[in-house]
């Protein structure tokens, strides 16, 4: 089992981008989040998940096509409370609600507000059975950018997960001997 910390991960970053249209200069991101343990139990976790990106340096005011919707200025904030299921040290099922929301500075009508459900459960080793609805709705200017004018979009997605841990170079061992490097004999 691993040790219990009260906010486990942050972070915080900015981007440059180089991009052919929409900004002289290129376009940036400033970007920051972090994960947050709302109780101390190992085996039933509930966690918070936040995240805040800023994007600025564009010129753009409206949308000709979706790729503009990338490179508008913009500000989004997105969080999740999760809770995990984990008996016996090792993850059982998990089940998260979020929730998301973007708005483009400069271009009118084009707020975007977003909601899913997900929920995985563990079948083995490595392997995880999910499920998630998805919910969107997207101001009149990005809807038609983006999806034909379809405001509201619904969607119930399904699927397996297969995901693997490898160690690479296990061989190299704090040198004790030449020996214990080429046969472990002693633990490490």
């Amino acid at each position: 089992m691993e040790a219990f910390q009260r906010v486990p991960s942050y972070g915080f970053g900015f981007e440059h981008f180089t991009v052919n249209s929409g900004g002289a200069s290129g376009l940036n991101q400033v970007y920051a989040g972090g994960v947050i343990n709302l109780n101390t139990s190992v085996t039933n976790r509930w966690d918070l998940r936040v995240q805040d990106i800023a994007g600025f340096g564009s010129d753009l005011r409206s949308f000709r096509n979706v790729t503009d919707s990338y490179q508008a200025d913009s500000n989004t904030l997105t969080a999740s409370v999760r809770y995990l299921s984990s008996p016996f040290g090792s993850p059982g099922y998990q089940v998260a609600l979020t929730g998301a929301y973007k708005d483009y500075f400069k271009v009118d009508n084009s707020k975007s507000y977003g909601g899913a459900l997900t929920g995985v459960k563990r079948l083995g080793q490595g392997f995880d059975l999910v499920a998630q609805y998805l919910g969107q709705w997207r101001g009149s200017a990005l809807a038609m950018a983006q999806s034909s004018d379809v405001r509201y979009e619904q969607t119930v997605e399904v699927g397996f997960v297969f995901s693997f841990d490898a160690t690479i170079n296990q061989h190299l061992a704090p040198r004790r001997t030449i020996l214990n490097q080429q046969h472990q004999y002693v633990p490490n």
